[in-house]
């Protein structure tokens, strides 16, 4: 009888619950889909374990110097697991865009057990700090980066983004009123942490301008915005709690908008852009290449310049103006 795959998953970052965050998400759905026995190995609390895996825990350090030996701990511990579990397959999520630390990381897991190494790269360019990283295949999710990765000579292949069914029915009303939010005004959502690139300071000027339509921001628990009361106004609601059933959000709302201004204010490929698709939700997003690469075969997406500050607003407005003359027939 054949023995099953070993699996060595190293997740270069926390991944304890509750779980909000994409990169995050997709990690771990990721390690749960492999069929064998899985190794994972983050930067989680002791006592965190992950269904159905094998786990190695290095907490993160208190203050950066703990942290610069609490890091070189998991260095040594992840590579002394490469070794002595002699993986199939092992692979490596940095988790955020990669630096020289998570490079030097997988040569010394490497050069203790030349197994394939896979890199999964959510976010990231191909700069010249890349040559470490030559020796491994490169799973990336971006179709525009992946384009960019083998034109510098990488060895790059597309990574699938593990995907939801959503087998279950929701009820909006009932979910309305679960989340505290009008049945008779459209509502227009959107997800993710804060960052100076996320455009949240577009949403604020539409929604000033759209006083007929309600604005629902949910921001990660984990990294919530200091300004987030400023950003309150009657038609519009913040919410910074952890969140079980995202899709009870997405299905409370009849629009998602990502006017996300740079790459760097989300992973290459993110993850609400997926879920809105899924929940079937229209979408009005930044026109950013690899968004529009990302939405080029869904019917419900509509494209906005947010660099043109008051042709998008414009734009955006026309179309909630639309969506508003809908749902006062339809209700």
């Amino acid at each position: 009888m054949e023995s099953p795959t070993r699996h060595l998953i190293i997740i270069n970052g926390n991944i304890a619950p509750p779980w909000d965050e994409g990169g995050t998400i997709i990690a771990i759905r990721f390690s749960t889909s492999l069929d064998g026995k899985k190794t994972v190995a983050s930067r989680s609390p002791h006592d965190f374990q992950l269904p159905n895996c094998k786990n190695i825990n290095v907490p993160l350090g208190k203050n950066k110097i703990t942290e610069f030996w609490r890091h070189l701990w998991f260095v040594f511990r992840t590579a002394a697991a490469n070794k002595q579990i002699n993986p199939g397959y092992s692979y490596y999520f940095p988790l955020c865009m990669p630096n020289l630390s998570h490079q030097v990381h997988c040569l010394l897991l490497y050069l203790a057990n030349r197994s394939f190494t896979e890199i999964i790269l959510q976010a990231g360019r191909p700069k010249r700090l890349w040559r470490l990283f030559s020796p491994f295949p490169l799973s990336i999710a971006s179709p525009l980066q992946m384009e960019k990765f083998q034109k510098k000579g990488f060895n790059v292949q597309p990574f699938i983004l593990p995907s939801e069914n959503l087998n279950k029915s929701y009820d909006k009303n009932l979910l309305r009123e679960k989340y505290e939010l009008p049945k008779d005004q459209p509502v227009v959502l959107h997800i993710g942490h804060y960052n100076p690139h996320r455009g949240i300071d577009f949403i604020i000027d539409l929604a000033n301008k759209n006083p007929g339509v309600f604005f629902l921001i949910v921001f990660s628990h984990r990294y919530p915005p200091p300004m987030a009361n400023g950003l309150k106004r009657k038609n519009v609601v913040i919410i910074q709690k952890y969140i079980k059933d995202i899709y009870e959000i997405y299905k409370a709302a009849d629009l998602y908008i990502f006017p996300v201004k740079k790459s760097q204010g989300a992973i290459d490929v993110p993850l609400t852009l997926i879920e809105a698709r899924n929940a079937n939700l229209p979408i009005i997003c930044n026109a950013l290449e690899g968004y529009k690469l990302i939405l080029k075969d869904y019917p419900k997406s509509y494209f906005i310049d947010v660099t043109n500050r008051n042709q998008a607003l414009e734009k955006a407005s026309n179309y909630l103006n639309s969506l508003s003359k809908h749902y006062g027939k339809s209700h």
